[in-house]
């Protein structure tokens, strides 16, 4: 399977690299990676159905792991692990805190 560039780099390259970018949606976070919830994108009922079970900002959020084709995403919030598609991962902005 062909993975984009950027996605291949991160997951291939130290995410300290000046020439990869940290990323900011919880979908591009690599496995086992944290980072901690900046915002959730309002107004689509499954992103607020996500708030309602803890996805609220600075909540610190872990990728647990990824499908074999990459989606959907298993993540770890306050003591409990959610799956989750990449579609609604990428409305929700991250600040790393782990590579």
């Amino acid at each position: 399977m062909l993975l984009p560039l950027g996605l291949f780099l991160r997951q291939n390259l130290n995410s300290t690299h000046p020439c990869v970018p940290a990323p900011t949606k919880l979908s591009e976070l690599p496995e086992g990676s944290s980072a901690i919830i900046e915002s959730v994108m309002s107004g689509r009922s499954t992103l607020t159905r996500l708030r309602e079970l803890g996805l609220v900002p600075g909540t610190t959020v872990r990728i647990v792991r990824r499908a074999p084709l990459g989606e959907p995403i298993e993540i770890s919030v306050r003591g409990s692990m959610l799956a989750m598609r990449n579609q609604d991962a990428a409305h929700i902005s991250i600040t790393s805190v782990t590579p």
